[in-house]
């Protein structure tokens, strides 16, 4: 039956993307729910959400290899440590669904998976790079807004064709 391989941009504002047999390739953003007592609206990733969303889309008796992009905090970030926080919150909430969930799970540094299609940091490149491998995604990938959609297929390519 094949393998089903799904690609994590991890954050808040990040997306899966699962790649099953035969190439066929679903994208979803990752579920957010909202923090609650800050006073301002600051979301933080929903672990149950993001437990229901990878059994829609890989039921427990298929075959499944998660690829993570490995996220680090980043000294000096402009945008601070609230935005640190929040993605290594993210990283810990994917890690502990994928564990209870028992599902393999790989790591890739973003240096790794770009350098295998020749990209760098620039957003719409990676955008374009998803769109000629899956033209058929296009709607759900073509604005830059949707860049963290396509770097999670691109991840999720990558190990199909380095790691599965």
């Amino acid at each position: 039956a094949g393998m089903v391989v799904v690609g994590i941009d991890p954050g808040v504002s990040g997306a899966l993307a699962c790649i099953g047999p035969g190439g066929r390739c679903a994208l979803e953003d990752l579920p957010t729910i909202e923090v609650p007592g800050t006073g301002r609206t600051t979301r933080k990733l929903c672990g149950r959400g993001l437990a229901e969303l990878l059994r829609k889309h890989v039921p427990a008796d298929e075959a499944c290899m998660v690829v993570v992009e490995d996220v680090h905090t980043m000294p000096g970030n402009k945008s601070g440590a609230s935005a640190n926080t929040s993605l290594m919150h993210s990283k810990g909430v994917i890690e502990g669904v994928l564990g209870v969930l028992r599902v393999e799970t790989r790591l890739v540094n973003s240096q790794r998976w770009k350098k295998f299609y020749g990209l760098g940091n620039n957003k719409n490149e990676s955008i374009a790079c998803a769109l000629r491998l899956y033209p058929a995604a296009a709607q759900s990938i073509s604005l830059k807004k949707h860049h963290n959609r396509s770097e999670a297929l691109l991840i999720a390519h990558w190990a199909t064709r380095e790691l599965a």
